[in-house]
């Protein structure tokens, strides 16, 4: 309602001990003040000075709209002191922004004539403190100023408007008339309605903010699609956000809201919640569920469902506020992927024991071709050695397809045997294959090595890969001299083996991420190899590292595989 008693009435009404401490302060800088150096014929403020700047901190101080603020306090401001114009300037986003003058043209403002206001403007908002002088023209602090002159300046007050330490802006006001000087009471009363001012500026600021993050607020709750509901303790519903009405209308909720929350869910689900609600009132924590399923529309939905207590001023509980995210889309995409990520495994799996199939068919083969070759001659006794080597090969083949029906079967089957097994088994194979014709092998194995802890079809496929990646790789770089080393010694309670061959090594960009599946660098590989070889190295908990640097040049595999004893 406004006001409609008369500015003396207003006065009249004024806290007598309010007066009575400004006038005090006012006679006691006053008092210490030294004379002013020019005449004026004005006196200094009066006690009806002090009841306007009451009446004024109360005007300010009744609106939160900034701009009107900033309109009363220029006009009060020009009328307290009897000033020829100002200005107010606030400091928005760090820098000085003009918001205020009174016969000033904003257009005009940091002109040539003006730039002295602008220099005292930014000196007070640099230092905090106010810039006052009644004689500009004889003031040596600015008796340098050729503006000064020009605008028959005389006396000038620059106040900053401060709110908890910090400069906010200022008002600035000068006068030109000999008869209009400023008084030191003046800028008294200038800096007690900018502390006033200051305080209705911070306020409206405030508001802003509080409003600005009201709908922000407001904005996260309305377009989040998760459901928020607040129940009160009845477990009735009171307030809800858009996505929750969606859901309480496809549960039958009237229009009006208020039902209870365990009528409107299906019977089933009601022991549940209503432990859930318990549960949280009592303990005064949140509980959740990580899914839940309810009945939306004769479907059921997953939802995610947080319950956590709405406390009132006292810190009493005095409701629930509910949040239900609907996950189901999520879950159907998650299992999606699972059985995705299920199906490329068994797909890697399959490649994987693919390449070794036909590493053993190569076996195979080879041998049948040898059999062929000495049944023509009439010689079958190498057919009588090479009849377990087939058999062999093809109980190895049964066991990896085996492991494609049951990936499980892939596992290691650990055996004590020593390592001549697998390199006497190795050098027959080589012998037997076209594909390392050409190629010299040469095997150090010291003696009386401890037996190794391993599965012998593992570490006879790791073996295989390696020789048969050098063969190929010296062959298609059609490398002049083809040799492998095979050595092997113990130490530490460790079996080491070196593969090294005098190839060209491997590509830089597999020197990385050599164990990686790749796109093979040979002619007609799978670039599964060295994949394979980590996998059974990795599987049987022995190590593989990559040599950088070999005594033939090429590639280099150092091995370490676990002693039986240890």
């Amino acid at each position: 309602m406004a006001d409609t008693r008369s500015a003396s009435e207003r006065s009249a009404q004024v806290g007598t001990s309010s007066l009575q401490v400004m006038e005090q302060l006012l006679q006691e800088i006053t008092g210490k003040l030294p004379p002013s150096p020019v005449s004026s014929d004005r006196s200094g403020p009066s006690i009806d000075d002090l009841k306007k700047l009451l009446e004024i901190s109360q005007a300010i101080n009744t609106t939160l709209d900034l701009d009107r603020i900033l309109e009363m306090v220029m006009s009060y401001a020009i009328e307290l002191v009897a000033a020829e114009r100002g200005f107010i300037m606030l400091v928005e986003d760090g820098e000085l922004e003009l918001r205020q003058s009174h016969n000033l043209a904003p257009e005009h403002f940091g002109t040539e004539g003006d730039r002295f206001s602008r220099t005292i403007a930014d000196r007070v908002i640099e230092t905090g403190e106010s810039i006052y002088t009644s004689d500009a023209l004889e003031d040596p602090r600015f008796e340098a100023r050729q503006s000064i002159a020009d605008l028959h300046l005389r006396s000038i007050m620059g106040v900053p408007l401060k709110h908890d330490d910090q400069v906010i802006g200022l008002i600035y006001l000068d006068n030109s008339s000999e008869g209009r000087i400023f008084l030191q009471s003046d800028l008294y009363i200038l800096e007690l309605l900018a502390q006033q001012a200051a305080i209705a500026l911070a306020n409206t600021r405030l508001l802003v903010d509080v409003r600005r993050l009201q709908q922000y607020a407001d904005n996260i709750i309305t377009s989040t699609p998760v459901a928020l509901l607040v129940l009160d303790a009845m477990g009735r519903v009171q307030r809800h956000n858009e996505r929750a009405g969606q859901l309480l209308a496809a549960f039958g909720a009237g229009p009006d809201g208020n039902e209870s929350w365990l009528d409107l869910i299906d019977k089933g689900s009601r022991d549940a919640w209503t432990a859930l609600f318990r549960s949280v009132i009592e303990s005064g924590n949140a509980h959740s569920w990580s899914r839940h399923t309810l009945a939306v529309d004769g479907e059921a939905r997953t939802f995610r469902v947080l319950v956590s207590p709405l406390r009132s001023e006292d810190r009493g509980i005095e409701g629930l506020v509910v949040t239900l995210d609907d996950v189901t889309d999520a879950e159907q995409m998650r299992e999606e992927l699972a059985k995705a990520a299920i199906s490329i495994q068994k797909a890697e799996q399959i490649g994987d024991v693919a390449h070794e199939m036909n590493n053993f068919l190569t076996v195979i083969t080879n041998q049948a071709l040898i059999f062929e070759r000495t049944a023509a001659r009439g010689d079958y006794s190498k057919i009588e050695a090479g009849v377990p080597r087939i058999v062999g090969s093809c109980d190895k083949l049964a066991r990896l397809v085996e492991a494609l029906l049951r990936p499980d079967r892939m596992e290691p089957r650990p055996q004590t045997f020593g390592l001549s097994t697998i390199t006497e088994s190795l050098q027959v194979i080589i012998h037997a294959e076209r594909r390392f014709d050409g190629v010299e092998f040469e095997f150090d194995v010291a003696a009386a090595l401890p037996e190794v802890r391993f599965d012998p079809v593992h570490l006879e496929m790791i073996f295989y890969n390696l020789c048969k990646n050098a063969a190929e790789a010296m062959h298609d770089a059609d490398s002049p001299e083809r040799r492998v080393t095979f050595r092997a010694w113990s130490e530490a309670k460790t079996v080491w083996v070196t593969v090294e061959d005098s190839g060209p090594g491997l590509p830089p960009d597999r020197l990385r991420t050599p164990w990686e599946q790749s796109d093979s660098t040979k002619s007609g590989g799978h670039g599964r190899g060295l994949h394979n070889t980590a996998v059974f190295v990795e599987k049987n908990g022995a190590s593989i590292e990559l040599l950088p640097h070999t005594s033939l040049g090429g590639a280099g595999f150092k091995i370490g595989l676990p002693a039986a004893d240890a």
